[in-house]
């Protein structure tokens, strides 16, 4: 009422001398036209006001509409005519320096209904989030629904929203469980008269191992949650090694079997994940393997004998479902002579234990009683210590590699002991020595990092809490440079209920996203349980990407495994996830193995899935950089030695080999740099000889530019973008998007201008 406003004019004006209020539209109100802007521009010292209005919801630059020095009390501030506009808007009213009101609108001058993404004939994989328009000045609410294309009726339901969409994402819509055929996608935008306006367009829904980059085969029994590879017969070519509850299992990475020239595997429970490594110092891969029951360790060498050593554990070993209590097998030379020891923890709740073999298997140590373990080299004289912590005291010791103990920490705060649930080591304060990074929580207190020098003195700015309650059980965190800038960050994950939180933070604790509390980075879209994480570039932007397998949710509403991979910006990568099991129902933590696993210098993916089956995928087009993938395998190597590599920073003109002047497929990698600031180069493939379009897109779909239309050849390409539009006007800081088009091939990537 008139009363009411009056009111509040007065408190306003006893509180603040100058006020900035906007009444009219309201937030994401549609408008359309001629807009009223009412609201407060007043104060007993009122300079006048600026009224402005920007594109999105947080604009970079603002367009002024009016400078007033008549002030307002609650009427008329401005008409603003939005003819011809669509959009997000955001309206910014300011009197003074500090006193400033948004107002965020939905612009729709006309109606408009039109389904962005996937495009028509595309063939989709997995799930796929459908980027669409869907606004007008009637809008009331929109459904997103599919059919198979053979039939007249029968939509099934995707989304339904009462909120417009301007090249916004309305659906994801999981294609795994669905038969191989084409099928019907349509959007129906309802408006306010109940009239009904729709978009349609037909795509093909495929497996993605029915295309002839990936293949799936069964396997025998249940297998390891972590396959391995490694080129074990010298012949140049790498083998992936898998093993199972039957027995060890080699394969080519064409899918095929491997059976000659092959050792005489035994017969024994083989979950536990091989590890490949040095044992005999001869340039060629070895493996080495533990069954279960009885507890026996098989060791594999490229040249002598194999061997065998057997572990005095009753009633042999067991499989569990996290992390830190699995039982580790990992390889690493702790001695400095070219050859990997074989080390084994046994997280028994009993009486831990952890074993060390010598490389051809003459000797072992044990150490008893140690809930986690790690050799490492602190003091960097060439000779690994071995560190142990000892639950039941809350006690961190160190070991020489002869099981001396030379020194101890108790780790207690407030009277509270430690509970320990990881140890790595890696430099984490730059001073060229490694530091022992040690996991866990005091008490029923949160998840915390601590990092310690040789002799246990604490590394300045450390510890770091995450925030993470005790009762829940994230993965142990992994180190690795995200963004290419030659420092660490450090990652994790965790679900509680039926959702998966990813977190990531800088070397300094502080969060990784600038403003995101305790570390907030991303969360998995659907429903389920992610596993371990890996940091290893999957788009070839030379900057690692987030990977985890994400199984079905703990209440089985949706039961589809599958890979995430988000990039540096916790956005997901384009064609992600990927469906690898459909139906299937796993707890074991599943995670993958990336390389160049068949030699082709793009990345290869191995992953064990929870159909009992080992699956491959290779991305043609993405080549493989060490550079920036830091951590490709469970505890950084093939070794499974959680020892954090250095970071290695990409150079940005570096080329693999000749083997990019023949590409295998059209392809279209990540620009780079990325962000970038003024120019960014952006690289593509082509099979064949095509005309190719390359234009730039803003995020409302408003072509900026093109830069490419015209006949190319077959080969590698490379076009660099100046920021600006097609006018030679620079653009503003903000998302943008690429896209190639050819005839047969198409294909969308994001990039981000900071200025």
């Amino acid at each position: 009422s008139g009363h009411g406003r009056l009111n509040l004019n007065t408190a306003m004006q006893s509180v603040s001398d100058k006020i900035a209020i906007i009444e009219s539209p309201i937030q994401f109100e549609i408008v359309s036209g001629i807009v009223d802007i009412t609201g407060y521009a007043d104060g007993s010292q009122f300079p006048g006001y600026i009224i402005e209005y920007g594109v999105g919801k947080e604009p970079d630059h603002w367009q002024r509409l009016v400078f007033s020095s008549r002030p307002a009390a609650g009427g008329a501030l401005y008409s603003w005519n939005t003819a011809g506009m669509s959009g997000i808007y955001t309206i910014r009213l300011q009197v003074g320096f500090d006193n400033i009101a948004h107002r965020t609108v939905y612009v729709a001058s006309e109606n408009r209904v039109e389904i962005l993404y996937p495009l028509s004939d595309d063939t989709l994989t997995g799930i796929t989030s459908v980027r669409a328009d869907a606004f007008g000045p009637e809008f009331k609410s929109y459904r997103l629904e599919y059919r198979a294309a053979g039939e007249e009726n029968g939509w099934e339901l995707i989304s339904r929203s009462s909120v417009p969409a301007f090249d916004n994402i309305v659906g994801q819509w999981s294609t795994g469980e669905l038969s191989e055929e084409t099928y019907v996608l349509r959007l129906t935008m309802l408006a306010n008269d109940d009239n009904e306006i729709f978009d349609e367009t037909e795509v093909l829904v495929q497996s993605l191992f029915s295309s002839e980059n990936a293949w799936k085969i069964p396997l025998t029994g249940i297998p390891s949650i972590i396959p391995n590879y490694g080129d074990f017969d010298g012949d140049g070519n790498n083998e992936i090694v898998i093993g199972t509850s039957s027995g060890i299992y080699m394969y080519y990475t064409d899918g095929t079997a491997k059976t000659e020239n092959v050792p005489d595997f035994p017969e024994n429970n083989f979950m536990i994940p091989i590890a490949v490594g040095e044992l005999d110092g001869d340039g060629i891969d070895d493996m080495v393997a533990l069954g279960y029951n009885p507890p026996m360790v098989y060791s594999y060498l490229s040249s002598g004998a194999d061997f065998v050593n057997y572990l005095a554990h009753f009633p042999g070993l067991s499989f569990t479902a996290t992390e830190h209590t699995f039982t580790k097998l990992f390889l690493k030379d702790i001695d400095n002579d070219g050859r990997d020891e074989i080390i084994i923890h046994i997280h028994d709740r009993t009486k831990p234990l952890g074993f060390i073999i010598n490389s051809d298997g003459s000797s072992q140590q044990r150490f008893e009683y140690v809930s986690e373990f790690l050799p490492a080299d602190l003091d960097n004289n060439g000779i690994d210590e071995i560190y142990a912590f000892i639950d039941d005291f809350s006690l961190l010791r160190r070991f020489d590699i002869n099981g001396n103990s030379l020194d101890e920490l108790t780790m207690e705060a407030n009277g509270e002991g430690f509970s320990c649930y990881g140890l790595s080591a890696g430099d984490v304060d730059n001073d060229g020595l490694l530091e022992l990074i040690v996991f866990g929580y005091y008490g029923d207190g949160d998840y915390v990092l601590l990092a310690f020098n040789y002799g246990f003195s604490p590394v300045p700015g450390w510890p770091h809490f995450l925030g993470i309650d005790p009762f829940i059980v994230p993965t142990v965190p992994i180190f690795g440079d995200l963004d290419n800038n030659g420092s660490l960050e450090y990652v994790t994950g965790f679900f509680d209920l039926d959702i998966s939180y990813i977190l990531a933070w800088n070397l300094d604790g502080t969060s990784y996203l600038p403003g995101s509390p305790n570390g907030h980075f991303s969360v998995t879209p659907q429903l389920g349980i992610a596993n371990m994480l890996l940091l290893t570039d999957m788009n070839d932007d030379r900057m690692a990407d987030i990977v985890a397998v994400a199984n079905d949710d703990p209440f089985a509403n949706y039961m589809v495994q599958r890979i995430y991979a988000w990039g540096n910006d916790a956005l997901l990568l384009p064609d992600f996830p990927l469906i690898v099991a459909p139906g299937a129902s796993t707890s074991n933590r599943h995670t993958p193995s990336v390389g160049d696993i068949n030699g082709d210098g793009y990345i290869d993916m191995i992953i064990t899935t929870a159909d009992n089956s080992l699956a491959f995928v290779n991305f043609p087009g993405q080549l493989f950089r060490e550079c920036s993938s830091p951590v490709k395998h469970w505890r950084y190597n093939r070794r499974m030695n959680n020892i954090i590599p250095r970071p290695i920073q990409c150079d940005p003109t570096d080329i693999s080999d000749d083997r990019q002047q023949l590409p295998l497929a059209f392809g279209l990698s990540q620009n780079y740099p990325n962000p970038f600031n003024p120019a960014t180069t952006i690289r593509f493939s082509l099979e064949t000889k095509a005309h190719v379009r390359l234009s730039v897109y803003d995020i409302l779909g408003r072509k900026i530019t093109t830069l490419i239309n015209e006949e190319l050849p077959s080969g590698n390409h490379s076009i660099t973008w100046n920021g600006k539009d097609y006018k030679g006007n620079e653009v503003a800081s903000g998302i943008y998007f690429y896209r190639i088009e050819t005839d047969s091939f198409s294909e969308t990537r994001k990039m981000v201008l900071l200025k």
